[in-house]
């Protein structure tokens, strides 16, 4: 186990806790944990003690995966990526799902957001992980992958992407994959191999 996923593993116990514990002093161990935790996470990350317990606090119930969205979009047996702002690498439209909002419109958010286009989303055509600890990222989390269909728009950039385009399998495939964002080489390939699975 890396110290990335015993802080998870730490984290979803104070929270959990929190959630359902009455007794003053267990809420008072709870707190306690994730305050230890919140310290170890400052090394890690940077970000200020108070921010992170602060968001623990604010995030109080069963503790569960986080649940991420990826729009996979083709044109011309090419497929649609974007280069992030925040460390240039190139990905899928994606981002988290928000509250009161269902996936599907989560993922037709984050494309219109991320590149301009306005999509509807068809079909899931799969559902990926991440660990705590992969990618130096603090919790776990599913990436649900939805196969989208064009509706209107041209593509792009944003706040959020600094390159907007749509590539074939070969180019992307010849990249390093330093170039990519956390596990997005995994999640291109998959989109195109069900994109040659359904065309065969």
């Amino acid at each position: 186990m890396t110290v990335l996923e015993l802080l998870e593993e730490l984290r979803a116990i104070g929270q959990t806790g929190l959630n359902f514990s009455n007794d003053d002093y267990d809420i008072k161990r709870y707190k306690r944990l994730l305050e230890l935790v919140s310290m170890q996470y400052t090394e890690l990350s940077g970000i200020s003690k108070e921010e992170i317990y602060k968001a623990f606090l604010n995030d109080l119930a069963y503790a569960t995966p986080k649940v991420g969205v990826e729009g996979i979009l083709f044109k011309d047996d090419k497929l649609l990526l974007v280069k992030r702002v925040d460390n240039k690498k190139w990905c899928l439209p994606c981002g988290w799902s928000e509250i009161n909002e269902r996936p599907d419109e989560s993922v037709v958010r984050e494309v219109f957001e991320e590149t301009g286009v306005t999509v509807k989303a068809k079909k899931i055509i799969d559902v990926m992980n991440v660990f705590a600890g992969e990618y130096m990222n603090p919790h776990s989390y599913y990436q649900i992958l939805f196969l989208c269909e064009y509706v209107c728009g041209d593509l792009k950039t944003s706040d959020e992407t600094i390159d907007v385009s749509f590539f074939n399998f070969d180019e992307i495939n010849s990249w390093d994959k330093n170039d990519w964002h956390r596990n997005h080489h995994a999640v291109a390939t998959r989109a195109y191999d069900y994109y040659f699975e359904i065309k065969q």
